[in-house]
């Protein structure tokens, strides 16, 4: 097997409820602390910055747009929020195409984003698959799925 590690593993920040969903932007490290409810960015030296405090809210997957706007989907809320210099506002409701939870999420330069959506938990164990939602995501605050 190929080494594919070009050095010693280290660990970058902890004291987290669930960590998850990393994306490098801009030599930060943003993820989201799911149970936590909030999402952090950590950089090399190890600072961690607390991006968004959501108190209730639970943070899934995190994108950026083009111009840098960080997007981040709610699991159980099934919204999409975005968040610049002017604050953060909720970018589209995606409850008409999740009928359940939200997961992780990419996004790309082109403002097209992909998000895991997950079955009812209680029926979790007799579901032998998932789906994927595909949607655009334009500057003025709609999700067009």
């Amino acid at each position: 097997m190929a080494e594919i590690l070009s050095g010693p593993l280290e660990m970058a920040a902890s004291g987290f409820a669930y960590a998850e969903d990393p994306r490098w932007r801009n030599g930060r490290l943003y993820f989201s602390d799911m149970y936590g409810g909030k999402m952090h960015s950590v950089d090399r030296s190890g600072a961690v910055e607390t991006v968004l405090e959501l108190g209730e809210g639970t943070p899934s997957g995190l994108g950026f747009m083009p111009n840098g706007d960080l997007l981040a989907v709610l699991m159980f809320e099934r919204t999409l929020l975005r968040l610049n210099k002017s604050g953060i506002a909720e970018h589209a409701d995606l409850t008409s195409p999740a009928s359940h939870s939200i997961n992780d999420m990419v996004a790309d330069r082109a403002a097209r984003a992909a998000s895991a959506l997950e079955a009812d938990r209680a029926l979790a164990p007799k579901i032998r698959s998932s789906r994927i939602l595909r949607f655009s995501v334009d500057f003025e605050g709609t999700g067009l799925p």
